[in-house]
């Protein structure tokens, strides 16, 4: 963050559940986009569908879920199709 400002320097990014947790706290929902590294599109894919399905009120406020990759939303598709 410090291209930003000077306060933002070493400025932590939050995890995914830190941002679900905040999000939850504020009652704002969630558009997830998933973004993988080359490789790991599945990988990614399911981690971030599992952290989700852990840590978000999924019944209550159904998320979006997101990506310009075609595996991961096979993957999410496949994992979660309640998501789809």
């Amino acid at each position: 963050g410090s291209w930003f400002a000077k306060q933002y320097a070493q400025e932590p990014v939050p995890t995914l559940n830190e941002l679900l947790n905040l999000l939850k706290k504020l009652k704002i929902n969630i558009n997830l986009e998933i973004k993988p590294t080359l490789g790991k599109e599945a990988e990614t894919a399911e981690k971030s569908i599992e952290i989700l399905k852990k840590f978000w009120p999924i019944a209550e406020s159904p998320p979006m879920i997101s990506t310009q990759s075609e595996i991961c939303l096979r993957v999410v598709h496949k994992i979660a199709p309640e998501l789809c």
